[in-house]
């Protein structure tokens, strides 16, 4: 916050980009929180600082425990209310049953509006690379099972497949497409910092909805996985700096996403570490025709 200055662009509270017009100054001396969330991150805020929250219980009114799932006017007035940093933690849990339950929660930020942006690499391709692509070149492989649905995609966004390379267990495919008259797809990737280095550039983080909806499309058709039973997506990677971006990246979106870092293991033996990033899509991105077609 002390690094703000007037002029800076930031995101406001409806995920719009707006600049700065004044700064107040910074305050010392005074009584801080540490804030936790559930998915582990810690903000340091004041006893003064204002927060949104929905509350489950009142101690100050005779209204009972709220309902899970009540419309917000149901329950009383009091639920959903502007509270500061001390009134939180003086109705942090309440009882329920042998439980002390958290009882006061923020709304999810919801996606980022930013507009679209020129990228260098196709925003599908690239996830997709990012997941099964040689780290030093253009070329990518699948499982005969998904080569022919995985192909159609790639063509489908103007990305040219070449032909099956055999392997042991799967087919190696060279890809390539024209994002600048004369520049390969590979040259693309060095250009973009990306040979041996597999990350997600600041720039598709910060790119439109639909772009970085298509990056994590390409990750999902590569690396993911979605429960038949609970509809569950899940995405597993051994590349810490990659992990880290996609983790972002679903943020971005406005998902409510939990990563955890385990060891990976092949034929009962440890590997190394990987990094599981589970999360729910909101229903009208789950029922998109693109997200169940990929």
């Amino acid at each position: 916050m002390s690094d703000i200055v007037v002029g800076d662009m930031v995101l406001d509270d409806r995920r719009h980009p707006t600049r700065v017009l004044g700064v107040s100054e910074v305050m010392s001396d005074r009584e801080c929180y540490a804030v936790t969330f559930d998915d582990g991150q810690v903000i340091t805020a004041d006893a003064s600082h204002l927060w949104e929250t929905d509350m489950r219980h009142s101690p100050y009114a005779k209204h009972g425990d709220a309902i899970r799932g009540t419309h917000h006017a149901g329950p009383g007035a009091w639920r959903h209310a502007i509270r500061t940093t001390a009134d939180i933690a003086a109705t942090l849990r309440y009882s329920n049953g042998r439980y002390q339950s958290a009882n006061h929660s923020v709304r999810l930020a919801g996606p980022l509006h930013l507009d679209d942006v020129l990228l260098p690499i196709e925003p599908y391709t690239l996830g997709v690379w990012l997941g099964d692509g040689d780290s030093d070149c253009a070329r990518i492989t699948m499982g005969d099972q998904d080569a022919a649905a995985m192909t159609r995609e790639l063509v489908a966004v103007g990305t040219a497949v070449g032909e099956r390379k055999r392997t042991n267990a799967a087919g190696r495919y060279t890809i390539g497409s024209d994002p600048r008259p004369g520049q390969s797809l590979r040259t693309a990737f060095r250009l973009a910092g990306l040979l041996g280095h597999k990350h997600i550039p600041g720039a598709y983080l910060r790119a439109s909805y639909p772009q970085r909806l298509a990056v994590l499309q390409g990750l999902m058709d590569t690396d993911g996985h979605i429960s038949p039973r609970t509809g569950t997506c899940e995405l597993s990677l051994s590349n810490h700096d990659l992990a880290s971006g996609a983790h972002e990246l679903i943020l971005s979106l406005g998902i409510k996403a939990a990563m955890h870092e385990g060891r990976m293991t092949l034929a009962g033996l440890d590997v190394g570490p990987r990094w599981r990033i589970a999360f729910h899509p909101p229903p009208p991105l789950a029922r998109c025709s693109g997200w169940n077609a990929r």
